[in-house]
């Protein structure tokens, strides 16, 4: 939301609760073109795109899936190449890039995430070798959770408590991050 300070921003949610609740977060937040509300199984997003373009919004922050944020940001530019396009992680999908084809180009999409091509490498080749794809986002992320579990299982703390306690106090490198918990998780 950052990027968007400053900029006339026109929001769209799509009925998902992902959708509406990043929509309606992201609309406080920006100065606003405009709000409109898709749905997850629309294939047409030609009167959503017209509506954004004529609002003279500078961007869009477009709350979705990857299905229909695909095709809206295809429609969207079929109207209007210049408007900034941003997104949540759930655009980071191969149902996004499907849906937007060539018009994927430039979009933005922002992630918590650590890129899957930064700082884990060696992680990053031995996924590759041995599934014959790269991982995916958040790969990395759930790769050291699993570790925090699994070097509690092996230190003996087999029961619920006795693993919790376990992750409460980790406090170790992770191939994200260091790794440690506050008292509120």
């Amino acid at each position: 939301v950052r990027y968007l300070k400053g900029r006339k921003t026109f929001v769209i949610g799509d009925d998902t609760t992902f959708g509406e609740d990043v929509a309606e977060r992201d609309a406080k937040e920006v100065t606003l073109a405009g709000r409109a509300t898709v749905t997850s199984d629309q294939k047409d997003f030609t009167a959503t795109a017209r509506e954004v373009a004529s609002s003279k919004a500078e961007a869009v922050y477009f709350g979705g899936i990857g299905d229909d944020g695909g095709l809206f940001v295809k429609a969207l530019w079929a109207v209007d190449k210049t408007i900034t396009i941003i997104g949540g992680d759930r655009l980071i999908a191969s149902s996004f890039f499907d849906g937007a084809g060539d018009a994927d180009a430039g979009v933005v999409a922002t992630c918590p995430c650590v890129p899957a091509d930064t700082g884990v490498t060696h992680f990053h080749d031995l996924f590759q070798a041995r599934f014959g794809t790269g991982p995916g986002f958040y790969a990395p992320e759930a790769y050291d959770a699993a570790q925090i579990l699994i070097s509690g299982i092996r230190a003996g703390k087999t029961s619920r408590d006795n693993l919790l306690d376990w992750v409460d106090t980790y406090d170790a490198d992770g191939i994200t991050r260091h790794l440690h918990f506050a008292p509120n998780g």
